[in-house]
């Protein structure tokens, strides 16, 4: 094994007036991604840093107004007014981070902001890697005779197509729009009186802010809307094989007077124990955030290509498997990552660390 040595070197990094929306290792490059919106002047800097040095580029927003459900314009830091999610569709994202309404999609060459801020559009904002081109495109969440009917809608973003889910009181429909052509490729409907014509698993019911310990299984379909009508609601989608598995549902928020107390950052160590760092990857965040996930669910099967509703057992995901797994363990220095088509999780136990694939 040869050794190279490495001296980190330090270099002054200020930004005006600007304010960070997001910080993303791509392209085995560190971007920084910030926005401003001040006299008439508004757009989003992505700063690329390599070898001790950085680039910036401009992408500018002034001639590409972002507006509300009234169609009147609002500033960025009100469109931003969030935190934003980075979704890796190379593993599955949970009802958590998909219910987000800021989220932020790699590409090759792009970057897509996507934003639900408002229950009638969903708004792509695409950022182009080898350019300062940018463009924004507006995608109606449903047919105008609906929108008055809308409670609450989200959206997810999957390769070339846009998945829609929203919300009525009676009602709930998903429109898959490739958002390229803008063609609108399908659409379900369901109402609450009615079994859910495109689900391949029961209603899931996870965690304490549903009043289960863990998960339970609810009859009917008015149940799921009901629960959903109260929550923050999304849609995520994953590919397994010639599939696309969705999971449509709604998570509440967490009240600050309940919050899970937090265990301190350096724990004290205990002679003959590992003390745990933090090694928090960014599929390990998305692992920790699907097996803790506080939702109500139901899961969809759906042809890659055709986008025809599919029969059969939804299965697990390798989360899911993954999550069997430890379930039988009492893991310690834990991650989680991605190597070609697998899943490597690494923990400690009884004084060997261990590697261990899972097929994605």
């Amino acid at each position: 094994v040869t050794i190279v040595p490495f001296w980190p070197k330090d270099f002054e990094f200020k930004i005006k007036k600007e304010k960070v929306l997001e910080t993303i290792n791509h392209g085995s490059k560190f971007h920084i991604l910030t926005y401003f919106d001040f006299y008439g002047n508004k757009g989003i800097r992505r700063y690329t840093f390599e070898n001790a040095e950085y680039s910036r580029i401009t992408y500018d927003l002034s001639d590409n107004q972002l507006t509300n459900e009234d169609n009147y314009p609002i500033p960025l830091y009100q469109a931003f007014d969030s935190q934003a999610e980075l979704i890796d569709s190379e593993v599955p994202t949970s009802i958590d981070i998909a219910s987000k309404n800021l989220k932020i999609y790699l590409e090759k060459d792009k970057l897509l902001i996507t934003l639900d801020r408002y229950r009638n559009t969903t708004k792509i904002i695409s950022l182009d890697l080898k350019s300062n081109a940018v463009g924004v495109a507006n995608f109606e969440t449903s047919e105008s005779d609906r929108k008055k009917q809308i409670t609450n809608s989200n959206s997810f973003v999957h390769k070339n197509n846009l998945f829609q889910l929203a919300l009525s009181k009676d009602s709930l429909w998903l429109r898959i729009t490739d958002k390229d052509s803008r063609q609108l490729r399908k659409e379900f409907k369901n109402d609450k009186e009615s079994e859910i014509t495109f689900k391949n698993s029961p209603i899931y019911q996870e965690g304490s802010l549903f009043l289960g310990s863990n998960q339970r299984e609810l009859e009917q379909n008015k149940q799921l809307l009901r629960k959903m009508r109260k929550s923050r609601i999304g849609v995520s989608v994953f590919q397994i094989n010639d599939m696309l598995e969705l999971s449509l549902g709604g998570v509440k928020d967490v009240a600050r007077g309940s919050a899970p107390m937090m265990m301190p950052m350096n724990p004290v160590p205990v002679p003959g124990v590992p003390v745990e760092p933090i090694m928090i990857t960014p599929v390990f965040g998305a692992y920790q955030s699907y097996t803790s996930s506080r939702a109500v669910f139901v899961k969809s099967l759906l042809d890659k290509n055709t986008l025809d509703h599919l029969q059969g057992d939804a299965g697990k995901n390798v989360f899911e498997r993954l999550k069997d797994f430890t379930d039988e363990l009492d893991p310690k220095l834990e991650t989680t990552f991605r190597y070609k088509n697998f899943l490597i999780y690494g923990y400690y136990r009884k004084g060997e660390y261990h590697l261990v694939k899972f097929r994605v």
